[in-house]
């Protein structure tokens, strides 16, 4: 999958991490695409989604916006998104925070009645990702898309609050002896906390590249969801 940034700051991120991760080659500009990923949260969020576009491995692109409006203020945005006439699929990408996942889906399906879209659900064919990765059938005006919502977290992850981080930490802790890290007082804390003091004591590029290799399993969610935009 090629990412195609359509605001600075985040291109500038991506092609950073792109050139530490040797992973510049998915990292386009002025391409024409019919999707759209929206990262509704900040980093690791944008890092992981380079991550998960070299695992999907694929030649689609796809424009990426990382709006400075979070999680449900960012799907409120769809507007804006919808002004692109060639938009087909849109993908949005959000914590979980302290929000249970029955609150979470209802939100979403509030923000969108608020907008004036309308949406049929869409079955999610993997059952074990179902409560994390959402689909709508949507139409407002004269546009119909499909809107996709993956909601970052692992219900195995004993934390406060679940975001993306959950799967970071999720993956240090299947390697604790290899990253000579120290992980048994972290329960009952809030995923971003843990992964802040986990960062401290380990070299994020080689972290990163070292999980290349396992996206699928430690992102369940996320990289089924681009599976679903590219077929």
């Amino acid at each position: 999958m090629i990412l195609v940034p359509l605001t600075p700051d985040l291109k500038v991120q991506l092609e950073s991490w792109g050139r530490k991760l040797h992973l510049g080659n998915l990292i386009k500009s002025g391409l024409t695409c019919s999707d759209l990923i929206t990262i509704g949260d900040g980093t690791p969020d944008d890092v992981v989604l380079l991550l998960l576009a070299r695992a999907r491995d694929g030649k689609k692109p796809v424009y990426v916006v990382k709006p400075r409006e979070k999680r449900y203020g960012a799907l409120m945005l769809i507007d804006t998104y919808l002004k692109n006439k060639n938009l087909k699929r849109v993908l949005f990408l959000m914590d979980q925070e302290k929000d249970d996942l029955k609150s979470v889906y209802k939100s979403i399906e509030d923000s969108l009645n608020e907008k004036g879209v309308k949406a049929i659900d869409i079955e999610i064919k993997k059952a074990d990702l179902a409560n994390r990765l959402y689909a709508w059938q949507c139409s407002k005006g004269d546009k119909s898309f499909e809107l996709f919502v993956v909601v970052n977290g692992l219900n195995q992850m004993n934390v406060s609050q679940h975001s993306i981080e959950d799967h970071l930490i999720f993956y240090a802790l299947k390697n604790k002896d290899e990253l000579k890290l120290n992980l048994d007082n972290f329960s009952e804390m809030k995923s971003k906390d843990i992964w802040l003091r986990i960062q401290k004591k380990i070299d994020l590029t080689v972290f990163y590249s070292k999980l290349l290799d396992q996206v699928e399993d430690i992102f369940p969610q996320q990289y089924y969801a681009l599976t679903l935009l590219e077929s």
